[in-house]
Order: structure tokens, then C-alpha cells, then sequence
């Protein structure tokens, strides 16, 4: 990572709060957009035991010139969401494009696009919803030995943040 490193963890804090506060069965917000989420972290690998899931990890960082020759911060953020079906690959994957957006206004892609995440309490001045790349896998499910089937979504969010030059 970077020489911004509490500035990166700042972001990534609120983000996952930012998620947590919408959603609406273990957050406890009635009004969340995130309902059929259960669980908000770090990475792929936290909500193992809680789908569907949302895990946030920077993938990619650069520092940039401005043309008034100040410095900014753009992260790259992976939006992980995993969905997991006992079913087939096709059931995982049709959850998991709901979760991401029911056409309702609701789901990952309404929070990433909502105003309150734009600048995310002020830490950043702007942010984007970009790519969302699609993935799936099979597993045994240990307790139980049987088939999961589960779909992945990464989608690229960034973040600009001022920095302030020395």
C-alpha cells in the first residue's frame, strides 16, 4: 500500500458502514436497500459462513497531478458480493443479480450510486461505480457434505481523495 494508509483505512471504514447502515435485516434498518444481505467485511473470505455477502478490499491505488498542480488519491475498490445456492450455478447467479440491483432501487449498485456514498462523509470528493466482473464456483459444504453453488461479483468502485502536499 501507500504512505496514505490511515486515509485508505478511513475510506474503506466508511464504505462498510456505508453497506451495514442499509442493510436492513442485520443492520436493523426497515428502509435498507441491501435486503437480502447478511453480512459486510473485508474480504471473500469473512462471510464464508454468512451469504450473501458484501466484502471491501483496495485493489489499486495511484497518486495524480491536477492541472493547479495539487495531488490526488484514487482508489480502486474490489466490491465483492457473493451469493451461494444449494440449488445450481443458474439459481446462485439469478440471487446475485438481484442483490446487485432489483430494479426497484434497491441492492449493492443503488448504495454504490446513492448520493450519501458520493463522498462518503467528506473523506473523499468524489467516487464512481465502475466495472462489475462476474465469477462462480462449486464447493462441498462442510457440515453438511452437500453441493453449493456459489456466484461472485466484483465490481470496481473509485475514489478520489485530495491530498494535501507538503
Amino acid at each position: 500500500m501507500s504512505a496514505q494508509p490511515n486515509q485508505i483505512i478511513a475510506i474503506r471504514q466508511a464504505i462498510i458502514t456505508n453497506f451495514t447502515n442499509e442493510m436492513n435485516n442485520a443492520g436493523g434498518n426497515p428502509n435498507g436497500r441491501l435486503t437480502m444481505i447478511k453480512a459486510v467485511g473485508g474480504s471473500w473470505v469473512d462471510g464464508i459462513a454468512q451469504w450473501p455477502y458484501i466484502g471491501v478490499v483496495p485493489i489499486r491505488e495511484r497518486v495524480s497531478l491536477t492541472a493547479k498542480l495539487q495531488k490526488d488519491l484514487i482508489v480502486t475498490w474490489g466490491i465483492n458480493t457473493v451469493v451461494r445456492s444449494s440449488i445450481s450455478t443458474e439459481d446462485a447467479y439469478n440471487q446475485l443479480l438481484t442483490v446487485l440491483d432489483d430494479g426497484g432501487g434497491n441492492g449493492v449498485n443503488a448504495v454504490l450510486d446513492s448520493y450519501s456514498h458520493f463522498t462518503l462523509g467528506g473523506l473523499v470528493y468524489a467516487s464512481l461505480r465502475q466495472q462489475t466482473d462476474y465469477f462462480d464456483d462449486l464447493a462441498k459444504d462442510r457440515s453438511s457434505g452437500t453441493n453449493q453453488f456459489a456466484a461472485y461479483a466484483m465490481t470496481q468502485f473509485e475514489t478520489r481523495t485530495r491530498l494535501n502536499v507538503v
